[in-house]
């Protein structure tokens, strides 16, 4: 399980570099199955077993990497953009049509994908060209968080954390929660959705 006390800030304004670190932890935990050293650090245990650090990336993968019924997309795009489709433009042939418009949800790179990806532009922290992941991804839409926060932009940070993170990312945690019964993810969900309510209250005052 995931030590408490490695995770959750306390709420001050002036604690910004905690704030900044819990923000980057949660983001390498979301962009990749965490190290032997790192799973070691995060559960306060000074000997694990490889097999357990094999385990949780075996969790990992089928969370986030294998499409499967356990699988989850962790993007903005997903959770808040719809891509409408006229069907009358299929121009069929064979049967008239008449214009009827569907809304398709879940789809990737939507206008969230870009939107954020010029927020990032404009606070200079442009996405590294090895970099092949979407920016709209939960663990960049973190790491830019905590980046914002190291440099002491509480502002941007709020109204990023407005008008991007707080949209989705709860039902993304609960997804991921329901999705998984493995006790790393479950816990680490957890303290993540803690921690993010707690800076939405901080950002609300």
């Amino acid at each position: 399980m995931i030590q408490t006390t490695a995770t959750r800030p306390s709420i001050t304004a002036g604690n910004l570099p905690s704030r900044a670190a819990s923000y980057l932890v949660f983001a390498r935990l979301m962009r990749e199955a965490p190290s032997t050293d790192l799973l070691k650090f995060i559960t306060g245990q000074e000997v694990l077993e490889a097999s357990e650090t094999e385990k949780v990336a075996v969790q990992y993968a089928r969370l986030f990497l294998v499409p499967g019924d356990e699988a989850v997309r962790p993007y903005e795009s997903v959770y808040c953009d719809a891509l409408t489709i006229d069907t009358s433009t299929a121009c069929s042939p064979y049967f008239p049509s008449s214009s009827h418009k569907i809304s398709l949800n879940g789809y990737l790179g939507g206008p969230s994908s870009t939107a954020v990806r010029e927020v990032y532009r404009q606070a200079g922290l442009d996405l590294a060209p090895a970099s092949h992941e979407l920016p709209d991804h939960l663990a960049i839409e973190l790491e830019f968080m905590g980046r914002l926060l190291e440099r002491r932009q509480t502002e941007q940070g709020k109204m990023f954390f407005h008008d991007h993170l707080a949209r989705w990312v709860y039902d993304c945690l609960h997804q991921i929660k329901q999705k998984t019964d493995s006790g790393f993810y479950q816990s680490l969900t957890e303290k993540l959705e803690q921690f993010l309510l707690s800076e939405q209250a901080l950002f609300s005052t």
